[in-house]
């Protein structure tokens, strides 16, 4: 007898408890209650759902409320695919109450929603748990058959996430009807499925499984082994259930190898487990295997105890085997304490027991072949007399025939079925025109559908390559620039790194474009802040308006509201398209982004005064790749999208765009959005609050990227801006996981998580240490991607990332989510400038550093260090005073200086002024 992770058997009767799924439910959190504040009813609806299966083993009744407040919610909005998950999660709810009987009702409802919906996938998901259902009132014939067809039926599906659960369910109704060679190839299928996704928590189960049926070919060491990984696995996970299966089976094969004492301590944890864990039908199946253990090791009177307590369970719960062999237990335990009498007396009971359970097994085999028989019997029957029908129908159209043919002739009848042979023949011809037509339709279709998918593929792609080796390109641009300070130099770099946003800018453009033309971007509908969107709009592009000596103004009506309900990233995405483009077209002039109230909604004003549009050219301007004048291309870049790109923005908000302009004296777009003013959402005062763990000084920053270049680029920024905090990188996810696992004084503060990655992807990775118990599950994560497509910034965010930044980055991107999610940022305490100036940040990270360098060769009398340092530091010093400081360099790297020493000793005093 083995109590398993997804079952349990003993002698010659089958006898199953199952899990639905592989999980560890975890604690409760204040993070498990569903916000009213959540964006769609569709959602709270999956969110209650999730809640209801995260509760099911914990507290079934609260996971049951859930569970039906999900169904009340989807069935009042008509959402009936939310409808069937509810459902079902309402059957796993009342699985784990042993509620039989209504678990089966709720999964066959949730299986007609699936079978309505025309979804096999879920309804075979739904079967899935009908199977584990029959397992559980030990009826392995009907689960064996049901576990088949759901396996067979799900290698169709798109996903085979749940094969291993299928694999898994197989072996362990073949382990209970003890046919465990059969059950041993499932097992390895499913621990090697699960082994190459590295999930621990179906291996500690798996590997429980898998011991038993070794056991039962009476591999014992193999089976030994076996437990003690699924133990190293379960303790890993928190999963004591798994832990007491452990324990009992090995109880048991502690006792066949005759190490009673061993065996009576291995089941006493096994049932002590169980019942603090409020496993009602395990419990009872262990308190049997106590008792017999008790009895053996001449403990009667424990083990009557433990009997009677597995057959007032066995009772309640209706298990009929546990029941018949409680009673053997109880019988023998007052065999051992000497009363004979009552000894005979359970005996008996327990023979009656299983003569009965006998009896009514081959009464109900019997029905079913009476059943069968007698049904065989009708249909044969009904049969003979529909052939009987047929044969007198055939013969009186026979009769009828003939007396046509000689009342019509030889002639008639020829004709007759030279018509009637065109006729067939026409119309097998149509018929295999349109089967050629239809099939070539199909074709087509699949081809059209494989040409977008692999359009989008080498759009994914090629956006990927091109920013990873940009990041570096522009990572490295930023870090030289503060680096050098000789004109032609700056000069230089500066060129590259306005080429990278130029060609950035390209890539942006040509992913929306192919975003738009597939029909996937869809607009986000939630409360944003209005005049903070116009606010960024003027942050991001002053900057470039300045250096091109153009006025940028940005103007609010009083009466616009704050908040109002829409896309802000795509409504940004206008403003910024519009404006860039009117900062691109003007020089030495005035840009103004006006917001107002109009008929329709809000209405945006974009205005120029710089060379303007031709009247001709001005119903082309939206189309895409098209420039006012063939030269432009060459002379201001771009890639003739932009207008493109918004136009096709405002088409998708419903709205409307017009554009004024003249030649020679500027433009004017207009843009009319149907947004409306929303309330303030109930997070928003909130937002300034911090989510890190306060400052990153002395912490360690966790770098995990695979790419070389990429991860200098980023380490070098952090160290320019962080110099106080240690960088460590690593190259994979599994090593980033093992960093956070291994980090028990809580001294890693911050991880940059790269997403693709070899042996574990970043996403992978993050929820790995979100599951890792203590405040290496908290620590703030922020994914470096280069893929910027929404799909896979919400798949980071879903993983458990605090924040995405897109690569390339540029060093203020990188601060600014840092800040977000740290409250740290970047800027050392006691100075007061802003990190985002190169040349004062430079300053204040590079001096104090070779300052202290500089004290350290005076210490030493080390005068060639002493010029080497200064020869360093002589660029900064001159930049940030040069009347102050060119002289006191100067002298100090001129050759033989007999004075060096007091020189470089007022040097550093006159330095040290300028930090303090």
């Amino acid at each position: 007898m083995a109590l398993t992770g997804e079952g349990r058997y003993f002698g010659n009767v089958r006898n199953a408890l199952p899990f639905l799924l592989l999980f560890v439910v975890r604690p409760a959190s204040a993070q498990d209650t569903v916000p009213d504040t959540l964006g769609t009813d569709s959602a709270r609806v999956v969110g209650l759902n999730k809640l209801c299966f995260k509760y099911s083993d914990l507290d079934p009744d609260k996971g049951l409320g859930y569970g039906r407040r999900a169904l009340a919610l989807a069935q009042r909005i008509g959402f009936p695919e939310g409808e069937a998950q509810s459902h079902g999660y309402i059957g796993y709810c009342l699985t784990r109450k042993s509620a039989f009987d209504s678990a089966q009702a709720a999964y066959e409802r949730s299986i007609a929603l699936y079978d309505r919906l025309k979804d096999p996938c879920g309804a075979a998901g739904m079967w899935y748990n009908v199977g584990l259902n029959h397992q559980m009132l030990q009826q392995e014939a009907q689960a064996l058959e049901i576990f088949l067809r759901v396996l067979k039926t799900e290698e169709k599906c798109p996903t085979q996430q749940q094969r291993s659960t299928r694999l898994y369910a197989i072996g362990s109704v073949y382990a209970n009807m003890q046919r465990y060679k059969e059950a041993l190839p499932y097992y390895q299928e499913a621990i090697a499925l699960d082994s190459a996704a590295h999930d621990t928590t179906r291996l500690a189960k798996e590997h429980v499984a898998i011991a038993n049926a070794y056991s039962g070919t009476g591999r014992l060491e193999e089976a030994l082994a076996s437990h003690d990984r699924s133990v190293k696995y379960s303790l890993a996970i928190g999963d004591s259930l798994t832990v007491a299966y452990v324990h009992y089976n090995v109880s048991k094969i502690l006792a066949s190898k005759g190490d009673l004492p061993a065996a009576v301590e291995r089941a006493e944890l096994s049932y002590n487990l169980l019942v603090r864990l409020k496993r009602a039908a395990e419990s009872a199946h262990a308190a049997i295997n106590l008792a017999n253990l008790y009895s053996k090791a001449d403990r009667a009177k424990e083990a009557d105890t433990a009997a009677r307590h597995a057959l007032h369970i066995a009772d309640s719960l209706g298990l009929v085997s546990d029941r018949i062999y409680a009673m053997l237990a109880v019988a023998t335990a007052k065999e051992g304490q000497g009363d004979a009498s009552a000894a005979l007396a359970w005996y008996k009971r327990y023979v009656h027991a299983l003569e009965q359970s006998n009896t009514e097994e081959r009464d109900r085999q019997l029905n079913e072949m009476t059943t069968r028989f007698e049904t065989e019997k009708k249909e044969k029957a009904l049969e003979a007399s529909r052939l009987l029908e047929t044969a007198a129908r055939a013969e009186t159209e026979h009769q009828r025939t003939l007396k046509f043919a000689y009342l019509g002739g030889a002639a008639l009848l020829g004709v007759l079925l030279v018509l009637f042979i065109a006729r067939f023949r026409s119309k097998r011809r149509a018929a295999e025109e349109l089967e050629r037509v239809n099939a070539e339709v199909l074709r087509q279709k699949d081809r059209a559908e494989e040409s977008e998918r692999a359009k989008d593929r080498f759009l994914a792609n090629v956006s990927h390559e091109i920013r990873t080796p940009l990041n570096a390109i522009m990572g490295f641009t930023g870090l030289l620039l503060h680096e050098h300070r000789d004109e032609r130099t700056t000069r230089y770099l500066t060129n590259i790194r306005e080429a990278g946003d130029n060609l950035l800018v390209v890539i942006n453009d040509v992913l929306d474009l192919s975003r738009i033309e597939a029909g996937r971007l869809q607009l986000v509908k939630e409360p944003f802040d209005l005049h903070r969107t116009v606010r960024l709009c003027a942050e991001i592009l002053q900057h470039r308006a300045e250096e091109q000596g153009n006025t940028f103004t940005t103007n609010v009506a009083w009466d616009v509201p704050q908040w109002v309900m829409g896309d802000s990233a795509r409504v940004l995405q206008v403003l910024l398209n519009l404006a860039g483009n009117a900062l691109k077209f003007t020089q030495g002039g005035t840009v103004g982004v006006g917001v107002r109230m109009g008929a329709a909604g809000i209405r945006f004003t974009v205005r120029d005064n710089g060379i303007g549009i031709p009247k001709e050219k001005l119903p082309d301007i939206f189309d895409r790749f098209t420039q006012v004048d063939v030269n432009d291309q060459r002379k201001y870049g771009g890639t003739g999208l932009g207008l493109s790109i918004v136009k096709e923005l405002v088409d998708l908000h419903k709205g409307n765009i017009h554009v004024h302009s003249a030649h020679g004296q500027g433009t004017t777009f207009t843009v009319d959005l149907p947004l409306v003013g929303s309330p303030a959402p109930a997070i928003a005062s909130q937002r300034a609050v911090s989510t890190g763990n306060g400052s990153l000084a002395s912490r360690t920053i966790l770098v995990a990227e695979d790419n070389d270049m990429n991860a200098l680029v980023t380490t070098e920024t952090l160290r320019r801006y962080y110099p106080a905090a240690q960088t460590v990188v690593v190259r994979t996810g599994q090593e980033a996981l093992d960093h956070m696992v291994a980090d028990t004084d809580h001294d890693i503060a911050l991880v940059l998580m790269d997403v693709q990655m070899p042996v574990m992807d970043g996403m992978t990775a993050t929820r790995r240490i979100r599951a890792i118990n203590g405040d290496a599950a908290r620590v703030p994560i922020i994914a470096l991607t280069a893929s910027v497509l929404p799909s896979d910034l919400s798949r980071c965010l879903d993983a458990g990332m605090d924040a995405c930044v897109p690569k390339p980055f540029k060093a203020d991107e990188l601060l600014r989510a840092i800040g977000q999610v740290t409250g740290d940022s970047g800027a050392p305490a006691g100075i007061g400038f802003d990190v985002h100036d190169p040349n004062v940040a430079l300053y204040h990270w590079l001096v104090p550093q070779r300052l202290k360098a500089l004290r350290t060769a005076l210490a030493q009398d080390d005068a060639i260090e002493v010029r080497n340092i200064v020869h360093a530091l002589r660029p900064q010093l001159i930049e940030r005073d040069r009347a102050t400081f060119d002289e006191p360099t100067a002298r100090l790297l001129r050759d033989k200086d007999p004075q060096w020493k007091p020189n470089a000793q007022a040097l550093v005093e006159l330095v040290q002024t300028t930090l303090t």
